[in-house]
């Protein structure tokens, strides 16, 4: 007998101390992809000087573009004297 409603849900996650279950497939793959996200680092090989990471390329051009934008040769020299 179901304890649980009458549904039953044979699709366990498999990750310790984790007690979700699903009563479909589609639901215990879109935990496993999602469910302990914070859980996984994500390796994110694009360093920026400021000490933030991007997954890619792209991501740290647009932080560079919007967070640090090139600072002119006239600028420098008046704040150098």
């Amino acid at each position: 007998m179901c304890m649980n409603g009458g549904e039953e849900k044979p699709f366990a996650c498999p990750v310790p101390g984790c007690k979700k279950r699903y009563k479909n497939v589609n639901g215990i793959k879109y935990h496993a992809k999602n469910g302990h996200r914070t859980q996984i680092r994500v390796r994110k090989p694009f360093k920026c000087r400021c000490g933030k990471s991007y997954k890619t390329a792209q991501g740290l051009r647009h932080h560079t573009i919007n967070f640090h934008p090139p600072v002119s040769a006239e600028i420098i020299r008046k704040m150098q004297q």
